[in-house]
């Protein structure tokens, strides 16, 4: 088990979890043209990922949300699923049993969905099946930085806690009667040791990279809504290479992860570690 931060290490989860789910509120506000920060932000989180997807690539976004990749990724045909129908979800689907073939599928998108999932290893294990040798699962997830944590604690979104041991499939990581229950420590506790972690779940880490400080705070949000004030496009290209600089302390400041993981073996139940 990871050891727990100093700061702010200790469990927290609001007792009533204050984020707004009018995803479709959400979805209308991400596509608004005024929306000057958060569109920037949203291009950043998903356009590097069609630097390592095919055009003829097969493969699905899990936990789609507000369902707003394909703007960033135009020319790449996917599925778009959730665990709840909205109009413009293509599939509703369960990430922890998928709707898909042994090794049909060369890419799944993980967006803010992981730490979402109760039991984080029942997804791996589907996503190995479904995932042709040498697919990937490309994420963008939470950095569970001190920022993050002050900010979690202030805003009651959601919460976090390093106990768990996320490799469980019968002792939950949050909630598993509340879709939008998170624990935001989730990434930090899978991807703290990359040996155990493909030992465990077949998965290399082609790299986990911190990201997101002023560029997310000056976004004014995306599933959740707080005040901000538009800024020209230089200004944003500078708040990205200023929290650019900030995640050389990953641990502090940035608040986000962008992950890439590769199917480096075939999983089996006698995957359990080091």
């Amino acid at each position: 088990m990871q050891k727990r931060p100093f700061l702010l290490g200790k469990s927290f989860f609001p007792k009533e979890n204050k984020g707004n789910k009018n995803l479709e509120y959400f979805r209308e506000r991400a596509y608004k043209a005024s929306n000057r920060n958060l569109q920037f932000l949203l291009k950043s989180r998903y356009e590097w990922m069609s630097e390592h997807i095919k055009i003829d690539d097969t493969g699905c976004e899990l936990g789609a949300g507000i369902g707003i990749s394909k703007l960033y990724l135009p020319n790449i045909d996917f599925d778009i699923t959730d665990c709840y129908y909205h109009p413009w979800i293509d599939r509703v689907v369960d990430a922890v049993e998928l709707p898909y073939d042994n090794e049909s599928m060369d890419f799944i998108i993980a967006s803010n969905m992981i730490h979402h999932i109760p039991y984080p290893m029942k997804f791996f294990k589907e996503a190995n099946r479904v995932l042709k040798r040498g697919g990937k699962i490309l994420i963008n997830d939470v950095n569970c930085s001190l920022i993050m944590r002050i900010l979690l604690r202030l805003l009651k979104h959601e919460g976090y806690s390093y106990e768990n041991d996320v490799f469980s499939e019968e002792n939950a990581v949050n909630d598993p009667n509340q879709a939008w229950s998170g624990n935001n420590a989730v990434c930090d506790l899978l991807f703290r040791d990359n040996q155990e972690f493909e030992s465990r779940t077949g998965f290399r880490i082609e790299f986990d990279k911190s990201m997101e400080l002023f560029t997310f705070l000056f976004s004014g949000g995306v599933s959740s809504e707080f005040k901000t004030i538009q800024l020209p496009h230089w200004t944003l290209m500078l708040l990205e290479k200023i929290d650019n600089f900030l995640c050389n302390w990953p641990s502090i400041f940035p608040i986000s992860r962008r992950s890439l993981l590769i199917k480096s073996i075939e999983y089996s139940d006698n995957n359990t570690g080091l």
